[in-house]
């Protein structure tokens, strides 16, 4: 089943990684550290749209490649993304790991800032991982005027989004673009640098700035 609400309404068993996917709509993906998916959460009234979808039934414990295949080919079903040689549509997935320490708790922002360089490294292999995953699912859709940014995502970035009550994707990329860098969604077109306030004119802004590299976090 899917469910609605925040990122704070957890499965009772911790997850090991969170997986946001954000096209408008927006969700999150709850999995195991070998991207067994345990839950999965609509972060907006688009995606609760999928609730209730045939295409949703029985995807928990599903591989993580199968429920982000599901997802956005029912994205492009309901006519949330649209490509053409002459329009390119984006999709925002962010990974973050939640129980680094394989605990059954959700680390702290404590404990993800005090971590070694080594410890850092792994679990940045363990996102890196997730990260093929998803793009072997993407490849497999053959969506030639998809793009895609993965985006490796800190709890720091979690706890601000959820504060700030958007989806983490937009959060994170909010901050690329806006002077300020505070995931603020503001009301008007451009802030005073010239950059977008609008969800939808963060789009048009990757479209024309799109680098691979500065998509990691």
């Amino acid at each position: 089943p899917v469910t609605t609400g925040t990122a704070v309404e957890k499965p009772a068993s911790t997850p090991y990684a969170m997986v946001a996917i954000d096209i408008n709509p927006s969700f999150e993906v709850y999995t195991d550290e070998d991207g067994i998916v345990s839950n999965i959460i609509a972060r907006n009234d688009d995606a609760a749209q999928f609730e209730d979808d045939e295409d949703f039934t029985d995807l928990i414990g599903e591989p993580l490649e199968k429920v982000t295949e599901k997802i956005i080919q029912w994205a492009k079903k309901k006519g949330f993304i649209v490509t053409s040689e002459a329009n390119e549509a984006y999709v925002l997935i962010s990974t973050v790991i939640l129980d680094a320490n394989k605990d059954n708790k959700t680390d702290s922002l404590e404990e993800s800032e005090a971590r070694s360089e080594q410890e850092k490294a792994e679990i940045e292999k363990a996102q890196e991982n997730f990260g093929q995953i998803i793009n072997d699912a993407i490849s497999g859709l053959d969506e030639e005027d998809l793009k895609v940014a993965v985006i490796k995502a800190t709890l720091r970035n979690v706890k601000f989004a959820e504060k700030e009550k958007i989806p983490l994707g937009l959060y994170i990329v909010k901050g690329m673009v806006d002077l300020n860098g505070n995931g603020n969604l503001e009301d008007d077109d451009v802030n005073e640098d010239g950059k977008p306030d609008k969800v939808s004119d963060i789009f048009k802004y990757l479209n024309e700035h799109w680098d691979d590299e500065d998509l990691d976090d």
